[in-house]
């Protein structure tokens, strides 16, 4: 299936969610969360659907904007590191703890009480040599604006349950994680980003989406090994294109950080609502689609949750 064609076939599973929210919320505009691997196509996705949403005869303007764009300043992420200087997956952008949630919480605080224009930031990933910094330039949700989309790689990740650090780190023992990233990483710096970080999310993200889709791969368990691919090809696409890019090692090495939440945290969400449960403030008027996709990125399933 093209990507136009899949945007379409998502479209029609959740424009009469956007609706329904519309008129039930006064005219607010809707939040939608789109979670999806690296390389996946996610980006695409939101882009054809802000057109979708957008056109005159659907006459719900949309906009896009990503968990890339609120990560934290260059200056923000080297003092992280420095304070976790035996944690590399805290070293560098990318894994939770790495965005600015106090501003992406009041980003959605603002969109969800119809206080537009808001302002949001953008990324620059080529700063500081691809360390990434907080661009100059801003972009903004304009006055207007029926539909938001949301995405990002790990949108919707439920965090390690647990009070110490020791149960978290006995939860993620009894997980699928592959031994290798264990021992690499260490079973303490995984929960630690995987519990008390990624807890932060819920509050500060989650909360305020109204509808959720999960765009994935058909078989969780061979999403690092696939993700591995789709980045790679993405990144020879780049440097055919523009003569520069990284390299396969590269690309493997910049991946292999994200796989042990993907192994964590992916499959769970195949199975459950981002929602912990059904007594939120929005009842049970919030929706989860699930979009799953081969090793080509052509839709297979879908399912609604």
């Amino acid at each position: 299936m093209q990507a136009a064609s899949a945007a379409q076939l998502v479209a029609r599973e959740i424009l009469p969610w956007a609706r329904a929210s519309l008129a039930r919320n006064a005219g607010r505009p809707v939040v939608i969360g789109v979670s999806g691997p690296q390389g996946s196509g996610k980006t695409t996705l939101c882009k054809s659907l802000v057109d979708i949403f957008s056109a005159e005869e659907v006459g719900l303007p949309a906009v896009a904007m990503s968990l890339d764009d609120f990560y934290l300043p260059h200056a923000d992420l080297m003092r992280l590191a420095a304070a976790h200087p035996s944690n590399p997956l805290l070293h560098g952008r990318g894994l939770p703890g790495t965005h600015d949630l106090a501003l992406l919480a009041h980003t959605l605080e603002a969109i969800h009480a119809a206080q537009l224009p808001v302002t949001v930031p953008v990324y620059d990933k080529a700063a500081y040599g691809g360390q990434g910094d907080r661009a100059a330039e801003n972009k903004s949700i304009p006055r207007g604006t029926r539909v938001v989309f949301l995405e990002g790689w790990m949108l919707g990740f439920r965090a390690l349950e647990g009070e110490t650090e020791a149960e978290r780190v006995q939860q993620l023992r009894n997980r699928v994680v592959p031994t290798d990233l264990v021992a690499e990483y260490g079973a303490d710096n995984i929960a630690e980003v995987a519990g008390p970080a990624l807890a932060a999310y819920a509050t500060a993200v989650h909360d305020h989406l109204d509808h959720f889709v999960h765009w994935t791969l058909e078989s969780p368990r061979d999403l690092p090994r696939v993700v591995v691919n789709w980045r790679t090809q993405q990144e020879r696409e780049l440097r055919a294109a523009r003569g520069t890019g990284m390299s396969d090692a590269d690309v493997e090495r910049f991946v292999r950080r994200y796989l042990p939440l993907y192994a964590l945290c992916v499959e769970r969400l195949t199975t459950e609502r981002v929602w912990a449960s059904r007594d939120d403030p929005q009842g049970d008027h919030r929706r989860q689609l699930q979009v799953r996709l081969d090793e080509g990125r052509a839709v297979v399933q879908v399912e609604r949750m």
